[in-house]
């Protein structure tokens, strides 16, 4: 017989094996290495768009600040009356200089890609636009006859100039920064909306300026309004026709909306300065509205903006949510793929060393208290058999302790004399329904009861006594409350309830009849007759849950302080 050359199957399995784990992992680490780069554009686009909402704001308030600058430079009367005008100036200016300071900081710290230049260019004009700034304050404090209103030019195209850049530093982050695809749509009509908020803004504040100072109107500036006007419907036409089937049907309609609006309540006045002499020019008393009509659009621009970034935050959430969970899954397939391949080595060693991997397997799940596992019996009466055996013995155990916890948890969740929740529970069922309520949009109403005079129960009576009136009030409240609704004891004799899906005007006359109940029931073995106040507050959007008990309870202190046995609304 021919002697054959010794050979280990060991060797050979773990061969085999270790090539092939060198194959799964430079492919699982090709996959990962391309989910980390998907997560980590994700996390680009997500400052990006943090980045040009700023941008947006610093160019909305050095819009308001050229064009109210502009207004306040043409106003021929007192200077006191246009106090309110140079607060408003005063806030953007200070707002619109904090901002630009702050993307600078940011845009130097940051890993975000940008035009060099442009930012440089931005920078000197910043400079420059502190120094007009100080000069247009000198200017506020002269009477019309002594300003200078060459700066009301100088200013407004050197802001002008400056907004415009800022809208080409948000195309140059935009352009250079990676953005998911579906984000794309949303960065040009960011870019469309600073552009649109460059031109809408002028053809307000020149037309104001002219109602007070028909010579400020020149015909440079007519001109000009003719551009932005034409630059204005071209930019609403662009950003319908990029935001169509992007956008939620609602702020669909606000963009047409807006169109319409500033069509009909701006542009046509800027149509009839452009097409008619200053002589001709209706008298100033014509158009007192039309500085509230133009803010209103700019408002109304903005306001689409917010929505456009709101959505914008949703989707990077949810896109980060789902690069996250490619890549979580994608490293737990590939730690599978190697404990599988490491099995595989293992099943060649004694069966013993299997079935101890198993025990501890069981032993793991079983110490996370998952019961959800099936052991088998014992395949042998060995050593390893008897662990088997104790594993099955173990699970057994734990479920008998699981079941005792459940039932000292929900002991736990009750209040021990009314068997209703407790405050701790009340709370955190509220807390629910709260947060259900913001989310479908539905309104609830909180009721503070409080039993009248229920000390002279417990002096009279003892405190026995007391405990049986405090359980028979628990049984009135109990009957009038639905499946939907919360019933808890918050505190001595003070209960609470919550009405779901229920105004307080329902909750009102549902809690009439909760009073006339209690006033018509004896209680205890005594029979002793009571009365308990009542506090209703109905929740609110910008109010959190305990704020909502906060003012539960302040109208039942009102209630109390009305002499008792009443029902207090609290009024939004």
């Amino acid at each position: 017989m021919k002697k054959l050359k010794q050979r280990s199957i060991l060797t050979f399995f773990s061969t085999t094996t270790i090539l092939l784990f060198i194959v799964v992992f430079i492919f699982n680490s090709l996959v990962i290495q391309h989910l980390v780069f998907s997560y980590h554009d994700v996390n680009t686009s997500q400052t990006t768009f943090s980045t040009i909402q700023k941008l947006f704001h610093i160019i909305r308030s050095n819009g308001y600040e050229r064009g109210r600058v502009n207004v306040v430079m043409n106003y021929q009367g007192q200077l006191d009356e246009m106090k309110k005008f140079r607060t408003f100036v005063t806030k953007h200016r200070q707002l619109g200089n904090k901002e630009i300071q702050g993307v600078f900081s940011e845009l130097s710290n940051s890993q975000l890609k940008y035009d060099q230049n442009t930012l440089i260019q931005l920078k000197d004009k910043f400079l420059i636009t502190q120094k007009l700034q100080t000069e247009y304050l000198k200017q506020f404090k002269l009477p019309f006859t002594e300003r200078d209103l060459t700066h009301d030019d100088k200013w407004f195209n050197h802001m002008s100039v400056q907004i415009g850049t800022l809208s080409t530093l948000t195309y140059s982050i935009i352009e250079k920064n990676p953005i998911v695809i579906e984000l794309k749509p949303y960065a040009k009509m960011i870019y469309l909306l600073t552009m649109l908020r460059n031109h809408a803004g002028p053809v307000v504040s020149y037309m104001k300026a002219t109602t007070f100072n028909r010579s400020s109107l020149s015909l440079t500036r007519m001109e000009e309004l003719k551009y932005r006007k034409i630059m204005v419907k071209n930019l609403i036409e662009r950003l319908k026709i990029v935001s169509e089937d992007v956008l939620h049907s609602s702020t669909l309609n606000n963009i047409n909306n807006f169109g319409i609006f500033y069509q009909n309540q701006v542009l046509i006045d800027a149509d009839y300065i452009a097409e008619n002499d200053i002589a001709q020019f209706i008298a100033p008393v014509d158009f007192r509205s039309y500085l509230k009509k133009g803010v209103n659009s700019l408002e109304q621009l903005n306001a689409i903006t917010n929505e456009i970034f709101s959505q914008t935050v949703s989707i990077i959430e949810e896109k980060k949510r789902e690069a996250l969970l490619k890549l979580v899954v994608s490293i737990a397939l590939s730690l599978l793929v190697f404990i599988i391949l490491l099995i595989n080595i293992l099943r060649i060693y004694k069966l013993v060393y299997r079935r101890i991997i198993i025990a501890g397997q069981l032993m793991h799940e079983l110490s996370a208290n998952n019961t959800n596992i099936d052991i088998p019996d014992p395949l042998f009466n060995d050593e390893v058999g008897i662990l088997e055996a104790g594993l099955i013995k173990f699970k057994g155990n734990i479920l008998k302790l699981n079941n005792l916890n459940t039932k000292f948890e929900a002991l736990s969740h009750q209040d021990s004399l009314t068997h209703l929740l407790n405050h701790e529970s009340i709370l955190g069922q509220l807390e629910k329904v709260h947060a259900e309520s913001v989310r479908y949009d539905y309104s609830y109403c909180a009721i503070m009861v409080d039993i009248d005079w229920f000390k002279n129960v417990n002096d009279t009576y003892g405190h026995q006594i007391g405990d049986e009136v405090l359980q028979g009030f628990a049984q009135v409240l109990n009957r009038h409350i639905r499946n939907t609704d919360l019933l808890g004891r918050y505190g001595g004799e003070e209960f609470l309830i919550i009405f779901s899906h229920m105004t307080q005007k329902m909750a009102s006359e549902i809690t009439e009849k909760i009073k006339y109940d209690i006033a018509n029931t004896h209680f205890s073995s005594e029979q002793i007759n009571i009365t308990a106040s009542f506090g209703i507050a109905e929740s609110r959007k910008n109010c959190e849950y305990k704020g909502i008990i906060r003012l539960a309870d302040k109208a039942l202190y009102q209630a109390k302080d009305s002499g008792r046995n009443c029902i207090v609304c609290h009024q939004n």
